[in-house]
């Protein structure tokens, strides 16, 4: 998850769309994933049928403001929110804008729940996962 972190915090500045940063760090970990022989096939195919909510079922972050989660993520003229899962989670889809303050939070969870009924509820098709070697690290 520091990788993550690291390549997501490096490239915050204006007009970075916040979702595209929610990928990118699912990519990342994906990656790591594959690598660890937990995932197998395409990781940019894994991103598009939303393998990466398996592992990270949250957003990459929220605002910060007045309150701890403030709220402007989804305003007036803003992208509306994203349905698919794991980018539904998203608290913000905006556009980065000079002097806004988001946490930067990836996460890699290993919920056998969601690799089986989690993904049939929400559509994700689960053979892109080695079982076997996900047992490993459940």
């Amino acid at each position: 998850m520091l990788k993550a972190n690291r390549k997501v915090t490096s490239l915050l500045k204006e007009g970075v769309i916040w979702s595209e940063m929610h990928k990118l760090a699912e990519e990342i970990i994906l990656t790591g994933l594959l690598e660890l022989g937990c995932v197998k096939g395409d990781v940019k195919e894994m991103i598009e049928k939303r393998v990466g909510y398996l592992f990270m079922p949250h957003g990459l972050g929220h605002l910060m403001g007045i309150d701890v989660h403030d709220v402007g993520g989804y305003l007036k003229d803003t992208p509306p929110r994203n349905t698919k899962p794991g980018l539904r989670n998203l608290r913000c889809g905006r556009c980065l804008e000079d002097g806004m303050v988001l946490t930067v939070e990836p996460g890699c969870y290993f919920i056998p729940f969601l690799w089986e009924e989690g993904a049939k509820l929400v559509g994700i098709d689960n053979s892109y996962l080695n079982m076997e070697r996900l047992k490993d690290f459940a």
